[in-house]
């Protein structure tokens, strides 16, 4: 049965398992908010049925919720004795939970054999301080969009996982053109989305650097790697001229992409759907390689709740939902990712009859050279001093990277070691 309500879309799932009712059966109460309303409730149902055929004592009913309300009321529905039993978030908002203290830790519910399924390392995504509080769904890593048309045109190869950051450069320059001779820019060679740290992050790690330490306790973007990668996306404006200002950067840069007048933009694979509409030549690369071979990735999760009334029941829906094919490919429909079972992504993903390069994606998940973003404690306002900050001194071409870096670490430092 359902119940609708509808607000705007938003990004998570979460299942209420609620008291038993007569004759033994536990009743599921799904609350859902994030992507097509009616797709979404599709999927949960025909995954639910499929379950309910080992386990017939189960009894749902699902309910849609937008707007991100349950994502705040999770603590406070916790404090009521309401909170939600399974959860599906992404992975800004799982990691910042799961610190908190919000997921029962699964370790001892799952199956052994997980790291045989997953492509290597996704797993270990889910881990925060040392024990496993969910599951990855779906997702994948970032690669770079480009307009088949405008290299064929520029006379230049595509690119390629050999290209240096130099080739990288030259290429955007003989894309970038002023086609009216109007002594304005009207295309440029690369646009990419600075308000999004997940979306330029890769360039830092692939040069050997990084956000945080390994325990996500000392700020590192002023350090010589970091700054250094910081400083050359900043020159692709400022020197190089193949990237839009700032202001465009902060704001909507795809559509530049989308209406042609910019010949490469960095996306993912949670962002497929933009590959398969658009209406013109376009494919996916790796980026260009580096001293490190690491691109960032985006992940869907599930996790039980720590307050369940049933651990082992939920644990084994968890399961089901992440690593059964059934559910892998209920959830594939949904367009938001890439299955991160490797039996499922060759079968539904990796398809022959593909039309652009989905090598670029699946290549980063079989070598286990995809990172989710470190989150640290207090993510929200660390998140929202590194835009600002970086918005009006960095990307604007006010201050060089080193500078900026010292200047706020040590207010990150003291927000990331105040758990």
């Amino acid at each position: 049965m359902r119940r609708l309500s509808v607000d705007s879309a938003v990004v998570f799932l979460t299942l209420l398992i609620i008291a038993p009712v007569a004759g033994g059966q536990t009743h599921l109460h799904i609350t859902t908010g994030y992507g097509d309303m009616e797709q979404v409730m599709t999927v949960l149902e025909n995954i639910l049925t499929e379950f309910q055929k080992d386990y017939p004592e189960l009894t749902y009913d699902i309910e849609y919720i937008g707007g991100g309300h349950l994502v705040g009321q999770i603590p406070v529905r916790t404090a009521a004795g309401l909170a939600p039993d399974i959860v599906f978030l992404w992975s800004f908002d799982f990691a910042n939970l799961a610190r908190q203290g919000f997921f029962l830790p699964l370790d001892s519910y799952l199956r052994t054999d997980l790291e045989d399924v997953y492509f290597p390392g996704l797993v270990d995504d889910g881990r925060v301080n040392g024990q496993l509080f969910g599951l990855p769904l779906y997702g994948g890593p970032a690669g770079i969009n480009y307009n088949v048309d405008h290299f064929h045109s520029a006379g230049i190869a595509p690119l390629s996982a050999q290209d240096t950051w130099d080739d990288f450069v030259s290429k955007a320059k003989a894309l970038t053109r002023d086609q009216d001779g109007d002594g304005v820019v009207d295309r440029f060679g690369f646009v990419w989305y600075s308000f999004v740290l997940r979306d330029w992050i890769t360039w830092v790690w692939r040069n050997g650097g990084d956000i945080f330490n390994a325990d996500r306790t000392e700020f590192l973007l002023h350090e010589p790697k970091a700054a250094d990668a910081l400083q050359w996306l900043a020159d692709l404006t400022h020197v190089h001229a193949v990237t839009p200002p700032y202001t465009i950067l902060w704001g909507s840069p795809w559509t530049y992409f989308n209406n042609e007048t910019a010949s490469m933009y960095p996306s993912g694979a949670w962002d497929m759907r933009r590959l398969n509409e658009q209406p013109f030549p376009n494919d996916v690369a790796p980026f260009p390689r580096a001293a490190v071979d690491r691109t960032a990735a985006e992940a869907y999760f599930v996790a039980v709740h720590a307050h369940t009334r049933y651990p082992e029941l939920a644990a084994k829906l968890v399961e089901f939902m992440a690593t059964s094919d059934f559910a892998q490919r209920q959830f594939y429909t949904l367009g938001n990712g890439i299955p991160f079972i490797i039996d499922a992504a060759v079968e539904y993903f990796l398809r022959p009859d593909a039309d652009w390069n989905r090598l670029a994606y699946i290549e980063p998940l079989q070598h286990g050279t995809t990172r989710v973003m470190p989150y640290p404690a207090n993510w929200d306002q660390v998140q929202a001093i590194l835009r600002a900050t970086y918005h009006q001194q960095l990307w604007s071409g006010a201050q060089p990277a080193t500078t900026v870096g010292l200047e706020i670490k040590p207010t990150i430092d003291a927000l990331i070691q105040d758990f």
